[in-house]
């Protein structure tokens, strides 16, 4: 299916994900259904370590279709790490045993618990706000991985008011909610424990002990954890990135530890569903 836009004026951008599907883009003028699309070079950010990423794209988030149910879809709510595209690793590693469908729902700079303000719009509603639009009204939907905190710790004080930094128990209390909402439809349950970001703009010695806490929460709380934080960390100092998965901010993880979190998060399926993976 090909899906044509046409914006005959400027328009604000909107939130997105970075695409995983083919996309062109035009010069100006309207070229819906044109046969030969006049195509431009689509603009790209630069990622820490230097490679390319396309820009997010926004206004289409979504095809339904009809057809046989996949044993597990899932809805992967995160923010920047996970619309990197574990989601769509981890579908990849299962896919020759377990027939599963991971829906990335991820948005760069998204929290956890706080909406953002005017300068931040396009890091989007807040995952307790846009957990009916993007999980619950989803047809066909069996779970739903929550991976979503770090920003919550990280924007208050620089993009957010310092004012926006949560407890660990306001934290814990917005999985909760979350977790019984998904439970009320019927769906199963996993939550991600927060990567580590020792180094990055936002960390403290507080924000670390916030994180940490959760983190215990996740472990021995949560209907279902997957461990990115231990997915990660460095042996030597787990407050960090390991080396070799960093991007270079610090932060973000690189090639090698989106395929990590694919790893991890297929692994983690396929235990719970009696699969196996390489």
């Amino acid at each position: 299916m090909t899906v044509d836009l046409y914006l005959p004026a400027p328009t604000v951008h909107a939130t997105g994900n970075y695409s995983r599907m083919p996309m062109e883009v035009s010069g100006p003028g309207d070229h819906v259904g044109s046969p030969d699309f006049p195509t431009i070079e689509i603009p790209t950010v630069e990622a820490p370590d230097g490679s390319r990423l396309p820009l997010p794209v926004p206004f289409v988030c979504g095809l339904e279709v009809f057809g046989p149910a996949a044993a597990v879809t899932a809805v992967c709510l995160g923010d920047s790490i996970t619309a990197g595209g574990w989601p769509e690793g981890a579908q990849e590693l299962l896919a020759p045993r377990l027939e599963v469908v991971m829906l990335n729902a991820g948005i760069a700079g998204n929290r956890l618990r706080s909406d953002p303000g005017a300068p931040i719009a396009s890091f989007g509603p807040s995952g307790v706000s846009r957990f009916e639009h993007d999980v619950l009204s989803l047809a066909g939907v069996s779970d739903v991985v929550i991976a979503l905190g770090t920003n919550d710790l990280g924007l208050p004080g620089a993009d957010a008011p310092l004012a926006d930094l949560p407890s660990a128990q306001q934290m814990i209390d917005a999985y909760q909610r979350l977790s019984d909402r998904a439970a009320e439809a019927g769906l199963e349950v996993t939550i991600a424990t927060i990567t580590p970001f020792l180094g990055s703009e936002g960390h403290d010695d507080s924000r670390e002990g916030i994180r940490s806490a959760v983190n215990d929460w996740i472990r021995t709380a949560a209907p279902h954890c997957v461990d990115f934080d231990a997915a990660l960390r460095d042996a030597q100092n787990p407050q960090q990135l390991d080396e070799a998965y960093d991007s270079g901010d610090h932060l973000h993880p690189n090639g090698a530890g989106t395929d990590r979190l694919a790893h991890t998060m297929a692994a983690h399926l396929a235990r719970r569903h009696g699969s196996a993976i390489g």
